[in-house]
């Protein structure tokens, strides 16, 4: 996840590391509920390290 002031980009891989889709949507809660529950209970996230990510992150972490 590469996390801007009012984006959110996201590469999908699968086990072997190939792409297997990109997103991007607004830098929401809202539309950050609506992509993770796209996933399963224990898929990882990886985030770029800035000042946005902080709250995106315990958001995720909250939602298992």
């Amino acid at each position: 996840m590469d996390i801007h002031s009012k984006i959110i980009v996201c590469t999908t891989l699968d086990a072997d590391g190939k792409v297997v889709r990109k997103d991007s949507f607004e830098n929401s809660f809202d539309r950050l509920n609506e992509y993770i529950s796209q996933f399963h209970e224990g898929d990882k996230f990886v985030m770029e390290s800035t000042g946005f990510y902080e709250p995106l992150y315990d958001f995720i972490e909250s939602h298992g």
